[in-house]
């Protein structure tokens, strides 16, 4: 196996696919650290909604299903439409998570990275023809998120900081802590 043959399957069936499993554990990771109130219902709630998202799609696709070809001799060519709409979905979406986390909202948070992650390995794997598609998206998506970061480093701990006072502040302990 040659150095194109290693760089291809590194790519291709490591750094992709872990792409997008990350995406899905940041949505068990959203699930575990929201509180048990209204927000930990609304995203326990959006999860399985994206997983039930994702068996409707699966469904709905079933008849394109093949069995999926591990090809090792090259990487696709260059999809720049959808490594730069993944780029600004990735930078768009870390933006409105800033705003969404602390509310009820978070189930929509949690229902898009759940589906979107899971659909998007069951597509890479088994729908040949959108692979390169999804590579290039999953990698725009990966590097907007991550251009978000690099812009606004204090967005991530601002946001843990929001979340904890809000919940002090709104959740049930406060609201309990407060009955005669």
């Amino acid at each position: 196996m040659g150095g194109r043959e290693i760089t291809s399957v590194i790519i291709n069936w490591g750094i992709v696919p872990g792409i997008l499993v990350t995406f899905l554990y940041l949505s068990i990771l959203i699930v575990g650290h929201t509180s048990q109130d209204e927000r930990g219902t609304s995203s326990k709630a959006g999860f399985w909604a994206g997983i039930v998202l994702m068996i409707v799609f699966v469904i709905s696709q079933w008849h394109n299903v093949k069995t999926p070809s591990f090809s090792l001799k090259s990487l696709p060519s260059l999809n720049l439409e959808s490594a730069g709409i993944g780029l600004m979905i990735g930078f768009l979406f870390l933006w409105i998570v800033r705003f969404l986390l602390p509310t009820r909202m978070v189930g929509l948070i949690s229902l898009v990275l759940s589906a979107a992650s899971t659909t998007g390995l069951y597509v890479y794997v088994f729908v040949e023809s959108l692979r390169s598609t999804i590579l290039f998206l999953a990698l725009g998506i990966a590097f907007g998120a991550l251009i978000h970061i690099v812009l606004f480093p204090n967005s991530i701990r601002d946001q843990k900081s929001r979340s904890d006072s809000q919940e002090k502040s709104h959740g049930w302990e406060a609201r309990l802590n407060n009955k005669p």
